[in-house]
């Protein structure tokens, strides 16, 4: 194939064919070309694809377009990591391919599932040896420094990867110190100098780290010191680094409260600010220097010389703000709303103006979205930090102000009334005068009886309310307001996200999810409503979960039929267990004082076993005995925990050392529930039992894994393949993610010994390990399966939730679970390698179903070792009774 005169041919192609059709056939080709193609015409490939996608959104420039998924998944998963075929180039086509990817994968940047950030500050590192090798004075160094340095703020922002972030920072220093040996009197090392402090500047803002903050500056001011070659288009950088030295000299004033810091820092903010043309830098920069002169004033020994420092403050913003003009830039609406109100806060700290001058004669900023959401976000900041009445209030008035231009049932005014409320709450939580709380409420119900309103202010709306009436204990209108933004978040438009996107813009929308769940169900319990207790963990779990809502009432009668359902809850009422049998729902207080186990190093057996009998008299207890009272048998029981009991094995609850017969192991099969419509959703299909043989069982013990290598797990697949009779039998390299999703197209039964884990930060990415990468959540949770039967998910933590956001199901073997899968067998914890509970379970699968076959191993087990709990107590049941 000569893929040099195929890409003239497309290029050609591109000047003559403009059409739809033609973009379509360029698209169509490139695809058809990608996966054999060389890495030098995968780059020139991807900006013939690029251009024909953008053509085909109507003009628009995208950032994602779902056509580039099948050759992303080839350049960034296959190609990428072997970069074989760079060696073939000579040097200077080898940078350009590295440049020209890196760039592209900066632009795919909001790909759903990628990992193309991070893929492409490796690829900028990849090419700049190549670049200063062969022409150390080229433009390309400036774009691949430029492209690492913006990079690297995105990955800042979007996902804090300490490690990357770090080790990226410390190769850019590494090659700043470099070239400045090498060639001191070159135009290019200054900007290694800059574009490395913006890297380690970063660091410092993402981990609070002052010896970053330290190198940054110094970086900066060797920058400042030597002759740079000016930007391409851009002109002399110098404007641009004082900022930033400036910015940084700030931050670093703020920590130690330096003399000379300050006067440095004002000296590069002012000179920055006289060598800046665009409107939106002066602003920015005049946010910086006034936020400074804040910072001097929080210093000052005397009210008079503080006085003096915010008055400067003001007066510099006041500056700003009169340079400003309409844009629809988000950063420089952003910088112009802070200025603004920076005056505002100056006018009413000096006492001269009462709240109906505050405004006079002040150019007012555009009152959008971005706008205001930044003013409430900077205002709420503000006021935590002083405790100043007197912000809140300037704030309120200028919120009023916008509601009043703006035009009624705009999005904008929306959210103009909701940012108002947020800031009254956020004034009467903090002890300020309790009027507010009813203040805010109502604003709250105004936003939410506002026909067409967003789902994003809905949602803000409805936890207001619910905090706003909670605090004035009414119970049951709180309980709306939480269930308003719960049937809110449920309606926000999924088109074209993934899960963790729309994780993302769930947290963005409320960013305060602590356990919402928890404590909308404590308003229900205040109520003494416990069926609706249940609905708000379902309406919650759901909404935040990211599934659709609950369309009609939940019978709970039928749910129960089989056995008892029990919620355990921890919220601002206490501890309670929610209690669904046939025929009532009632409410059970615990004495729940501890919701983790001890985990002291050399005793986290002993630990553990001292934590099972405790949640067996605290939870155990009370439970059975609410049953037995009304005679109700306790043969099956299902658990549906909320919050950090999600953490917790309530079913191994109970004294196991001696052998007494008092725990649920003893007394009880237990089963957890995703939710109570994902019970009846299961329920509802016949439960057709599978031949064993339609199995498939995959093993990849990750040698290089960070909690080390699995040695038994070979051993445990090919006794478990042996135990069903498959003939789908994956090991180690053999157990890639597309041979996983190809086996188990017709698999009723699923094993898996791998890795697995919770990434506290990132639910999306929760996971199994397989040999070439891991399985998310995020690819689950697209995936239908109508006949899968069983996946055993033998790895750890495959049950257990993120820390992130513990409310919703967001855990591996659930995905699993709302894919289709009919039963799950997951964990809560660390797993043991040998641990000989899959072979037994499987022999017990013959003549039970899978919670019974799951119970009786889990029981075996522990009477083989009843001193270590660990072992045994972590597996657990996803699904129906049968």
């Amino acid at each position: 194939m000569d893929y040099r005169k195929e890409i003239e041919t497309l290029r050609r192609r591109s000047l003559r064919k403009r059409g739809i059709e033609g973009d379509r056939w360029r698209m169509s080709r490139v695809e058809a070309l990608l996966p054999e193609a060389p890495m030098w015409a995968i780059s020139s490939l991807l900006e013939i694809h690029y251009s024909a996608a953008r053509r085909s959104g109507n003009g628009t420039p995208l950032k994602y377009h779902p056509c580039m998924d099948p050759f992303m998944a080839v350049m960034a998963e296959v190609r990428l990591p072997a970069m074989t075929d760079v060696g073939d180039l000579e040097d200077r086509g080898r940078w350009a391919a590295l440049l020209r990817l890196s760039a592209h994968l900066f632009r795919q940047r909001d790909r759903p599932g990628s990992a193309d950030l991070e893929t492409a500050v490796m690829l900028a590192d990849r090419a700049l040896p190549f670049i200063w090798t062969t022409d150390p004075g080229s433009d390309a160094l400036l774009d691949a420094l430029g492209l690492w340095g913006t990079t690297l703020q995105l990955v800042a922002e979007r996902t804090p990867d300490e490690g990357l972030l770090r080790s990226a920072a410390k190769t850019m220093l590494d090659w700043a110190r470099g070239i400045g040996e090498a060639a001191p009197q070159s135009g290019i090392a200054p900007h290694f100098h800059a574009h490395t402090a913006l890297a380690l500047r970063t660091v410092a803002g993402a981990f609070e780290d002052s010896e970053a903050l330290d190198a940054s500056i110094d970086l900066y001011r060797l920058a400042l010191s030597a002759q740079a070659l000016p930007i391409p288009g851009g002109g002399n950088p110098r404007g641009y680094w004082l900022g930033n030295l400036g910015n940084a000299l700030r931050h670093r004033f703020a920590a130690n409260g330096a003399p000379r810091d300050f006067e440095e820092a004002k000296a590069a903010l002012s000179e920055a600010i006289e060598r800046t043309a665009n409107p939106a830098g002066r602003v920015k920069l005049g946010t910086w220097l006034s936020e400074l002169y804040e910072s001097r004033a929080s210093r000052s020994t005397s009210a008079a010389e503080s006085e003096v420092w915010r008055g400067r403050a003001g007066a510099v913003a006041e500056g700003g703000v009169g340079g400003t003009s309409p844009t629809t830039d988000a950063a420089f609406e952003k910088d112009a709303a802070i200025a603004f109100m920076q005056v505002v806060w100056a006018r009413s700290a000096e006492g001269r103006f009462g709240p109906r001058e505050l405004l006079d004669g002040l150019p007012m900023p555009q009152f959008t979205s971005t706008a205001i959401e930044w003013i409430t976000a900077v205002a709420a900041s503000r006021f935590e930090t002083r405790r100043d009445d007197g912000v809140l209030d300037a704030t309120v008035i200028v919120l009023e102000d916008a509601e009043r231009r703006l035009p009624p049932g705009s999005e904008a005014r929306t959210d103009a009334v909701v940012a108002r409320a947020m800031l009254l709450h956020l004034y009467a939580g903090a002890g300020g005068r309790g009027s507010r709380w009813e203040e805010g409420r109502l604003l709250a119900l105004e936003v939410l009886r506002t026909p067409r309103t967003s789902a994003k202010a809905a949602a803000k709306a409805g936890i207001l309310l619910g905090v706003a009436a909670l605090a004035q204990d009414r119970f049951t209108e709180a309980a709306d307001g939480f269930e308003s933004a719960f049937q809110a978040l449920a309606a926000m438009d999924r088109t074209g996200l993934d899960y963790e996107q729309y994780l993302r813009r769930v947290f963005a929308t409320i960013r305060m999810p602590g356990d919402l769940v928890s404590t909308a169900a404590g308003c229900a319990i205040a109520a003494g409503d416990a069926e609706r207790a249940l609905q708000l963990v379902e309406a919650g779990m759901a909404a935040l979960a990211g599934r659709a809502p609950q369309r009609h009432p939940l019978d709970m009668t039928s749910l129960a039929s089989a056995g008892p359902i029990v919620s355990v809850i921890r919220s601002w009422t206490g501890v309670h267990a929610i209690v669904a049998t046939q025929g009532r729902t009632e409410i059970v207080p615990l004495d729940f004082a501890d919701s983790r186990p001890s985990t002291d190093e050399g005793q986290a057996e002993d630990a553990l076993s001292d934590f099972l009998e405790y949640m067996w008299d605290a939870a155990g207890v009370p439970i059975l005995a609410y049953l037995a009272d009304r005679a109700i048998t306790t043969r099956r029981l299902w658990w549906l925990p909320v919050g950090p009991f999600a953490m917790l094995p309530l079913h191994a609850a109970g004294y196991h050392r001696a052998g007494e017969g008092r725990s649920f192991l003893d007394t009880t099969v237990s089963s957890y529930l995703v939710s109570l419509d994902t019970l009846a959703g299961h329920r509802s299909r016949p439960p057709l039992r599978p031949t064993f043989s339609n199995s498939l069982v995959a093993a990849y013990p990750r040698p290089e894994h960070a909690n080390g290598h699995l040695p038994f797990a070979a051993d445990e697949a090919e006794r478990v393949a042996a135990e069903l009779g498959t003939t789908a039998l994956l090991l180690n390299d053999k157990a890639t993610r597309d041979a996983v999703m190809a086996c188990s197209q017709n698999a009723a039964i699923e094993h898996y010994v791998c890795h697995g884990g919770a990434d506290p930060l990132n639910p999306a990415g929760n996971g199994i390990e397989l040999a070439d990468g891991q399985l998310t959540i995020n690819q689950l949770t697209d995936r239908r399966r109508r006949d899968a039967w069983l996946v055993y998910l033998s790895a750890c933590e495959t049950a257990k939730p993120s820390e992130a956001l513990i409310a919703p199901p967001l855990t591996v073997g659930a995905a699993f679970h709302l894919s289709g899968y009919r039963h799950v067998i997951g964990t809560l914890t660390f797993l043991h390698d040998d641990t000989p509970a899959a072979p037994r379970f499987y022999r017990q699968l013959r003549a039970a179903d899978p919670a019974l076959a799951l119970h009786r191993t889990v029981k075996e087990l522990r009477d083989e070792r009843r001193r270590l709990p660990s072992h045994w107590s972590t597996l657990i049941h996803l699904g129906p009774e049968n």
